[in-house]
């Protein structure tokens, strides 16, 4: 069995276990910073987080037909944000019109079914069952012969 110590990477300075033989360590570099070095992962993309990473697309993005929003820790209303910081957008725009956080209980309904017009005189607040009420469709009926 080779003895393990913990030895600094070279390029980050990060300690990891490493196998000592001979009196010198097997591997130099961790293998974050041995991947960047062979070009099998892009540096930019391990290093970068917000407005420097490669797929930002200005704090947006679509997901399901909605469009969710970033929202800036010290706003009111980033409790509405889940927890990489995006809310969707419609129920942004409702919370900025009553002026507070919307409840968990409380949906905002598109009045003309385009989920990606947040325009408020097509958004509507209502209670979960109310808002269930007006999607649940009765079932079609099957004529007997």
């Amino acid at each position: 069995m080779k003895p393990e110590n913990p030895y600094p990477c070279i390029d980050c300075g990060k300690l990891r276990k490493v196998q000592i033989v001979k009196g010198k360590p097997t591997r130099l570099r961790c293998m974050r910073c041995a991947n960047i070095l062979n070009g099998k992962r892009n540096k930019t993309s391990t290093f970068s987080h917000g407005e420097e990473h490669p797929n930002w697309h200005g704090g947006q993005f679509y997901q399901r037909g909605y469009l969710y929003v970033m929202v800036n820790s010290d706003s009111p209303l980033f409790p509405m944000a889940n927890k990489y910081g995006y809310a969707k957008r419609h129920r942004i725009v409702m919370a900025e019109h009553l002026g507070r956080c919307l409840n968990r209980s409380e949906h905002v309904h598109h009045i003309n079914g385009v989920t990606d017009d947040d325009r408020l005189e097509n958004l509507q607040l209502l209670s979960c069952s109310e808002h269930r009420k007006l999607h649940v469709t009765s079932a079609p009926t099957v004529a007997m012969e």
